[in-house]
């Protein structure tokens, strides 16, 4: 199917469900995300927000219904096109950067660029030390990541999320758990960030992100409820079915 213009992903009457079988987590998503979108999708725990960002970047089937990454259903791809386009979606998950706890920081960032791009170890290196400024991280480049407190594992996540250069960028409540300092660096750095990609971010309530994100929904008793460009004060996801 020809790439749809300006669509990067999109759902059309999708049931996400999560890791196991059973009922969805969220029914009746209707959703497509254009280039240079910045949508923040509110929901409490377990409202299903992971699953939905596994089926927005094509590692996760829908339940049901349609789901197309850059204009492809993910089913349709070969294996080489598949790997083609995972490269082009970056995914950084709530639960931090999963880092080789054995390699530095510096060697983390720097692995994918030597395994998708065969980069030098020496060429890695060099981008690997830019992206750890940017993210704040130079002064742990030398460090074990699994020495890092979870704060700054979220960051690693996000370095080496960006280190293939994504097109789309997807996160997973980056501010669950932060101390307002780090929520302050996260929202400004997104938002610049916003500039050059393409953002989705899930967020355990969306008052944060306005004058952030430029699109908000949430997910709701099973329900995707677009809320629109702006939100109001106060705004927090309604209850999640069977909590």
């Amino acid at each position: 199917m020809e790439e749809t213009k300006d669509i990067v992903i999109e759902l059309a009457g999708a049931a996400i469900g999560g890791v196991s079988e059973g009922a969805p987590l969220v029914e009746g998503v209707d959703w497509r995300v254009a280039r240079s979108d910045f949508w923040v999708v509110g929901g409490l725990h377990g409202a299903g927000k992971s699953a939905l960002l596994a089926v927005a970047a094509g590692w996760q089937r829908p339940m049901r219904g349609v789901s197309r990454v850059f204009g492809r259903d993910p089913d349709d791809l070969s294996e080489e096109e598949r790997i083609a386009q995972r490269r082009r979606v970056g995914v950084v998950f709530e639960n931090g950067a999963r880092p080789f706890h054995q390699l530095t920081v510096l060697q983390n960032v720097a692995l994918p660029l030597c395994y998708h791009r065969d980069w030098t170890v020496e060429q890695a290196a060099v981008a690997a030390h830019e992206l750890l400024r940017r993210t704040g991280l130079e002064g742990f480049a030398t460090r074990p990541a699994g020495d890092l407190a979870r704060a700054w594992q979220q960051r690693l996540g996000l370095a080496r999320a960006l280190a293939l250069e994504p097109e789309v960028l997807l996160l997973d409540n980056p501010l669950t758990g932060l101390d307002p300092r780090q929520q302050e660096w996260w929202l400004a750095f997104l938002k610049e960030l916003s500039l050059r990609h393409t953002l989705v971010v899930t967020s355990d309530h969306l008052e944060p992100w306005q004058g952030v994100g430029r699109q908000f929904a949430r997910l709701t008793e099973g329900r995707w409820e677009l809320v629109g460009t702006e939100i109001t004060a106060g705004l927090r996801p309604g209850p999640v079915r069977g909590e």
